[in-house]
Order: C-alpha cells, then sequence, then structure tokens
C-alpha cells in the first residue's frame, strides 16, 4: 500500500506520517524502482499503536521511549480493538449530548426554539461524521452558545444551508483532528485556531448589540477546554487560543 492507503487506514495524515519517519517513530520503507515507498501490515500495526499513545496524552519523545520491540510487535486486533473502544466511548458521548436536547424537545413541544435546536445538533452530527472528537466539540459548544447567547440559532442554521461553510468546517475539523499528533508547541496550533477564528468572522458569529449581550463567561469556556481531558494537549491548547482570540475580537 502507499503511503495515502496507509494514513486513510489508520485515520491520521501523510503529513503526520511523514513526520514520525522524521523522528524515527515508523521506519520509513525503501523507494521501489518506481520511485513509491510500499507499507506492510506491519507498519499499519505501528502506525495504530503511535496513535494510540499520542490519543492518551504521550508526547512523540516519550512514545519513543515506549516503543519496544515487544511494544512494537502487539497484535493487530488487540490494538484495533482498543481504538473501537476508544471510537466507541466518544460515540457515546456525542449520542449523550443529542439524548439531552432531544429531552429538551420532548419537554416543551410547542416552543420552537428546542425543536430547532434539536435539528441544528443533527445536522452538525451529520457535518462532522468521521470527525468524532470536533463532533463532540462543536455539538457542547452549540447546546452553550443557543442557550445563551442571542440569535445563535439563527446563525447555526444561516451557516448549516451554505454548503461552503459546510464544507470549510469540514476542513477545519480534519486539521483538527490531525493534532493529535501535534507537540504542544507545534505551529498547526496556531495555524488551526486561526481558521477556527476567521470561519467565525464569515459566518458572523459576533453577536449584534441589538441581540444584546451574550449571558456567557469566557473563563467558563476556556475551563471546559482545560478539563476536557479526552483531547490532546495539542488541541485544548487550540480551542483555548480560539476562545480568547474570539474574545478578544468582541472586545475590540
Amino acid at each position: 500500500m502507499r503511503i495515502g492507503d496507509l494514513a486513510r487506514i489508520v485515520g491520521t495524515s501523510t503529513r503526520a506520517v511523514r513526520h514520525y519517519h522524521r523522528i524515527g517513530l515508523l521506519p520509513e520503507p525503501a523507494r521501489e524502482s518506481n520511485g513509491y515507498r510500499t507499507y506492510t501490515l506491519d507498519d499499519v500495526v505501528l502506525l495504530l499503536r503511535v496513535r494510540r499513545l499520542v490519543a492518551l496524552g504521550m508526547s512523540l519523545d516519550e512514545i519513543g521511549d515506549v516503543l519496544d520491540e515487544d511494544e512494537r510487535g502487539r497484535d493487530l486486533d488487540e490494538l484495533l480493538a482498543e481504538l473501537d473502544a476508544d471510537l466507541a466511548r466518544q460515540a457515546e458521548a456525542i449520542e449523550e449530548r443529542r439524548h439531552r436536547l432531544a429531552e429538551m424537545r420532548r419537554a416543551e413541544p410547542g416552543r420552537p426554539v428546542p425543536n430547532r435546536v434539536g435539528a441544528i445538533a443533527d445536522r452538525l452530527a451529520e457535518a462532522y461524521a468521521g470527525y468524532a472528537g470536533t463532533a463532540r466539540v462543536e455539538l457542547a459548544m452549540m447546546e452553550v452558545l443557543t442557550g445563551v447567547v442571542p440569535g445563535a440559532v439563527e446563525i447555526y442554521e444561516t451557516a448549516l444551508d451554505d454548503p461552503e461553510v459546510v464544507a470549510l468546517s469540514g476542513d477545519i475539523a480534519a486539521d483538527f483532528e490531525a493534532l493529535a499528533d501535534a507537540e504542544p508547541d507545534d505551529p498547526r496550533i496556531v495555524a488551526v485556531a486561526d481558521r477556527i477564528v476567521a470561519a467565525a468572522d464569515r459566518i458572523h458569529l459576533a453577536v449584534s448589540e441589538r441581540s444584546g449581550p451574550a449571558r456567557i463567561a469566557v473563563d467558563d469556556v476556556a475551563g471546559w477546554f482545560e478539563a476536557a481531558d479526552w483531547m490532546c494537549e495539542a488541541q485544548r491548547r487550540c480551542g483555548l487560543l480560539m476562545v480568547q482570540r474570539l474574545a478578544e475580537r468582541r472586545s475590540a
């Protein structure tokens, strides 16, 4: 298989694979006569192990120390079972939030906003299909914002009706998920935060003065990211930077 096939199977980027080659976490196959490198099942197993340790919050230097010969030879089925369990936990968290939103809709069926919020949750889950971590963040933020930010429901609906915005959100989600491989000082953290802020500007996420002030504290949102231990440190730093920059724009 080629490097793109390897990256897709494991759920990472070719850039991350090449970075693992450069730092020695993943052996780099020799090029064949046609100039391409061919990866094997052993490479899949090792890369899955690296991704698993990254998700647990270990730095790449620490992972290099952990991956002795015994670890490198771990059974593929065991690794896949661990990854499947992680995905199941993430999916369960997302479903729990959607369940809470559904309860809101059933509790007061005559009110339009809860029904619309539930519909937004469904559309967000669809838009972020394949990006469980990003969907979890977005659903949590949406649940808060639609309750305390005047006009947030309309903003989400308008954004989800725009195919370009939905496509842009998917691109940003891919970048955010790729931070699972990043060190805390990786320049991609700032770049992804900047993309999120730019996207927020595009869909006019800032609340107009006519709508009244948002009833939400920036420290509360930042605290949520700091406590989100299911994210890696790079993703938490990206979220905190995004919150800080959005707050600075609103106060400017």
